[in-house]
């Protein structure tokens, strides 16, 4: 969630909401629970749980083990610093001039009262650094940077601060894990305070002024069984923000692990973002006084986006309704989904960047097209840009793009949709949910290809046994918000928050990209043929095959839509069949469609899958067919897809891809390939006759 990213922010510090005697207001404050409290909480919630299972035996040990070593050299031991004190917070409490180049800097105040600890924190600060004592009424001792920070103790507080006086007081422990206050008129008040000179800068202007109108906000964070519970409440409404249309949510994959959705008023944003926005572009931009004036730096923002007989505010108007981002399975990343409603100004906007990077939009409503290599983008996935009848939906998930316009894909009914629309009032204007353990599981597939590396093979099964008994321990998180008539509120429950997980997947995605391909054994990694200009059949064709039809084939199976002989083995399945136009053998109702609609003969190349039968043949078409088991196990490894032109006339070459990713190709003489060309009349124990392909890299 947005507001769990705070956490980390309270645990470095700054907070508490009462003012005492000799300090102003605070500005930010953050209040944490006393150490016994925090311990008991901790056992309490899913994250004791994992750490007492009896397979993290030996991290415990090499953690009591860092303690007890610790202890020997009197050292500050963190863990029992937090288990043992009574009270900690932190007070951002005003602006003050910095030492070295007078622009502004916090005034912060940190309080804790470390109880056993007390001593070595002391022993520690004496024998670490450059510190000087320092004299301080009423402080029994006190030390000094010969700067901006300084220490002092009084009894059995510690204080620390920065660019201020290191005033006394007894911090009061937070009923809950962390409670977090932000007061923008106090804010406001300090920031007046200071020299004008001070904060002459145009972007420090506008981010002072954007935080002073941002009202107050209260935020707390409790350990609960099942993991984190947040909760915040600002006294500002969400500006343009109207209900969520599930309705949109619905059009998802079941499969989807992660999906953040939002419903915007755009004709109500507008008045209230222009100033805001074109403000911050003035700032940016670095403008002369007299170009700080809004339409001016409208008109140029306008020229910039170079929109066609359509304003600004026709496109924020254009974006009412709801708009979504998903994350959903995929390799060698997750799928990525963005979908915004489609309007005259949002049409115009695509419209204007798509021209910039020449692409020629779809011209039907329900047509997708792949985003060419010509757009400069170099990514792990293929792109499409579907135009829906009520969106446009960016995604690198062909289930996404196939299935939008059908309006039920499935995750309506999720596990992880339900928990959410059970908690999330009707009128909610932002839903979030999370499949918790499926992206634990996208995770932890990326700590198996990092597990294949000798070097760090200890590393990652020591994650890999966490991510297993979280997965274990797991639910499925959700959070949403809405305007009340005092505000605004939101809520989330979850693992560590949607908002971490999110990052979390992404960034393990993006560490470990480089890793797929020397670890996929003779796959190619999609990488490096992801998007291709369209005018060129021949590598449009090589595309569809390696990153559309190959990455079907290999999700059917891994998510065992067919399994024959019943052991949990999944087997291919011909090109009716991941298109959705037949079900699979035995099956009547299951019919999924796990592939875009861009195979087909409109770019000049017709496909096939072949898949072996009982008798050792191959075929394209299993309709109406019922299950053989007895040709499970050679389905399970071998399939060969073929594309062949439609134009024998324009001298372009067929091509097959086989089940371990090899693409080759052959001459084409007209007439489409049997299901054994490739192999020869061995089948499919033979060797492969044609020329292999190896893509260029970019």
């Amino acid at each position: 969630m947005p507001f769990s990213l705070l956490l980390p922010l309270a645990l470095l510090g700054a907070l508490c909401a009462v003012a005492n005697a000799g300090e102003p207001p605070p500005i930010l404050s953050i209040r944490l629970a006393d150490g016994p409290a925090l311990v008991r909480a901790w056992e309490g919630s899913l994250y004791g749980r994992v750490w007492a299972h009896e397979d993290l035996a030996d991290l415990r040990a090499a953690v009591q083990a860092w303690r007890e070593e610790r202890a020997q050299q009197q050292t500050p031991d963190p863990l029992t610093i937090i288990s043992g004190w009574t009270g900690a917070e932190a007070r951002w409490l005003g602006l003050a001039l910095a030492d070295d180049d007078g622009s502004p800097a916090p005034h912060l105040v940190v309080r804790c009262e470390p109880g056993p600890a007390l001593p070595q924190i002391r022993r520690w600060i004496e024998d670490h650094g450059d510190w000087h004592s320092e004299q301080i009424t009423g402080a029994d001792e006190a030390w000094s940077d010969g700067a901006a920070l300084r220490i002092a103790r009084y009894g059995p507080t510690f204080v620390l601060a920065l660019h201020g006086a290191a005033l006394p007081f007894s911090p009061t422990p937070s009923a809950a894990l962390v409670e977090a206050a932000f007061d923008g008129a106090a804010l406001r008040q300090a920031w007046q305070a200071l020299p004008q000179a001070a904060v002459e800068q145009p972007l420090v202007q506008w981010a002072l002024q954007q935080l002073a109108e941002a009202g107050t906000w209260r935020y707390r964070a409790d350990l609960v069984a099942d993991g984190l519970d947040e909760r915040l409440v600002c006294s500002r409404p969400l500006l343009g923000a109207q209900p969520v249309d599930r309705a949109v949510l619905a059009r998802l994959p079941a499969q989807t692990m992660l999906v953040w959705a939002i419903g915007i008023d755009g004709r109500a944003l507008w008045p209230q973002l222009r100033p805001r926005l074109l403000s911050l572009l003035a700032a940016l931009w670095e403008t002369t006084p007299a170009e700080h004036d809004l339409d001016t730096v409208e008109e140029k923002l306008q020229r910039a986006l170079e929109l066609q007989g359509c304003s600004l505010a026709d496109v924020v108007a254009g974006l009412s309704g709801t708009s979504l981002w998903a994350l959903t399975p995929g390799m060698p990343v997750p799928g990525i989904t963005l979908a915004i409603p489609r309007s005259a100004g949002s049409d115009a906007l695509l419209a204007a960047l798509a021209a910039q990077a020449g692409i020629a939009l779809p011209a039907a409503e329900g047509a997708a097209i792949i985003i060419p290599s010509t757009a400069g983008l170099r990514l792990p996935v293929m792109l499409q840009l579907l135009r829906g009848r009520s969106h446009w939906v960016l995604s690198s998930d062909p289930l996404v793009i196939a299935g939008w316009e059908r309006g039920d894909g499935g995750f309506a009914g999720s596990a992880a949709a339900q928990r959410l629309f059970a908690a999330a009032p009707e009128a909610a204007h932002l839903l979030a949910a999370s499949d918790t353990p499926a992206l634990l599981d996208t995770i932890g597939s990326y700590m198996a290809l990092v597990a294949a590396d000798e070097s760090r093979r200890s590393a990652a099964m020591l994650i890999l046994t966490v991510l297993g008994r979280l997965r274990e321990e797991a639910v499925r998180g959700y959070a949403f918000a809405i305007n009340e008539p005092a505000g605004w509120r939101c809520q989330s429950r979850g693992l560590i928050g949607i908002g971490p997980l999110a990052a979390l997947v992404a960034g393990a995605a993006v560490a470990l990209s480089e890793q797929v391909q020397p670890l996929a054994g003779d796959a190619q990694p999609a990488e490096e043929h992801v998007v291709v200009a369209l005018e060129d059949p021949a590598q449009r064709a090589q595309t569809v095959l390696r990153d559309v039809l190959y990455a079907a084939e290999q999700r059917f199976q891994a998510e065992c839509r067919l399994d024959q002989d019943g052991d949990g083995v999944g087997e291919y399945a011909t090109l009716p069949e991941l298109l959705g136009a037949v079900a699979p053998p035995g099956s009547v109702d299951d019919r999924p469609c796990l592939l875009p609609m861009v195979v087909d003969a409109e770019y000049g190349y017709h496909y096939a899958i072949y898949v072996p039968t009982v008798l050792g043949l191959g075929t394209a078409d299993r309709a109406g067919s019922a299950p053989e088991p007895a040709a499970a196990d050679l389905q399970e490894q071998r399939f060969v897809i073929y594309a062949w032109p439609v134009d024998a006339a324009a001298g372009l070459p067929m091509y097959a891809l086989d089940a371990d990713g090899q693409l080759y190709t052959a001459p084409f003489a007209g007439e489409p390939p049997a299901w054994n060309a490739l192999f020869g009349p061995e089948g499919w124990h033979g060797t492969p006759t044609w020329q292999p392909v190896t893509p260029e890299r970019p």
